[in-house]
């Protein structure tokens, strides 16, 4: 990472964008066992673990289940073709049944990790690898999150929350449609990032597109409710496990949101009261528009 607080993005092999309908798919985790059992983080620091790395709870891993079996029956033209997850346990834990019912390996992305995040601290996918050998123990990620400030409980540099993690969404949104476009993704993450939902559906701007471009059939036909939910405040909550869904018509098209990851049903069963469904205040939202209004690749309207 890199330590004057910019996001570290890896370098893609440039190629013209495929044509071919994109879906997108951002899969919150399930329930938390410390949540439930609030004596783990003690337990675990006391043993020397990362007490920021929590399992599921027994909830959370049956949600989970339920989870890959909505996703396994999904149409065949909608149906994942990638996995990407949080380096987070209980992401892992989240997204190893999908990727058991689709028969897919699931790939490491530091870009999707949770707030706060401290490089480093985390078991690497080939760590991972024995207890999840689901995973691609030689995964890289697109792009690593910045240091910009020192850890409150470890004194290690560290994402800032909510400005570093904002920024990084903003950055990493074009990076993962580039990533995706004319395939079909399921990204599992964490409720935090329905900024990156935000950041996606950011419209470009008219005047950044050729004629060509503004001729292609839907390239500014947005939706009224897509429009609105380019800011946080609006964008919604992410429920345990629920899943957002984005379409894109391919050619480096703009997102159209199909699904909000507000809720969970019909699929899960169950939630517990302590894994809600989340979403960003109105400050973040303050400092979202701000952030947005500074960059140089979207256009705040």
């Amino acid at each position: 990472a890199n330590m004057k607080g910019q996001a570290t993005a890896r370098l893609l092999p440039h190629a013209a964008y495929c044509q071919k309908p994109t879906n997108l798919f951002l899969v919150r985790h399930g329930a938390r066992l410390d949540f439930v059992r609030p004596e783990w983080k003690l337990e675990a620091e006391e043993l020397g673990h990362e007490f920021r790395d929590p399992p599921l709870s027994i909830l959370g891993h049956r949600q989970a289940r339920e989870t890959a079996a909505y996703i396994s029956v999904l149409p065949d033209h909608e149906k994942p073709a990638r996995l990407l997850t949080s380096p987070f346990l209980r992401v892992i834990q989240t997204a190893a049944p999908t990727a058991d019912a689709l028969g897919l390996p699931l790939e490491v992305e530091e870009g999707l990790a949770e707030t706060h995040y401290i490089p480093n601290r985390l078991p690497s996918p080939a760590e991972r690898f024995p207890y999840f050998p689901q995973l691609k123990p030689t995964s890289l990620s697109a792009l690593l999150p910045s240091t910009d400030e020192l850890d409150f409980a470890t004194g290690l540099p560290s994402e800032s929350f909510p400005r570093g993690y904002l920024n990084r969404q903003l950055l990493f949104a074009p990076i993962l449609s580039k990533i995706v476009d004319g395939s079909n993704v399921c990204c599992f993450s964490h409720a935090a990032s329905v900024a990156l939902v935000a950041a996606l559906l950011l419209r470009p701007s008219s005047e950044d597109l050729n004629d060509a471009e503004k001729d292609q059939s839907g390239i500014l036909a947005a939706s009224e409710e897509t429009q609105r939910h380019k800011d946080l405040s609006t964008v919604g909550a992410f429920a345990p496990c629920g899943i957002y869904h984005l379409r894109a018509k391919g050619g480096g098209a703009p997102w159209e949101l199909v699904r909000s990851g507000g809720t969970n049903e019909p699929y899960v069963t169950e939630n517990h009261p302590s894994t809600f469904p989340w979403s960003h205040d109105l400050d973040h939202d303050a400092l979202w528009k701000k952030l947005v209004a500074a960059s140089t690749s979207v256009e705040l309207k």
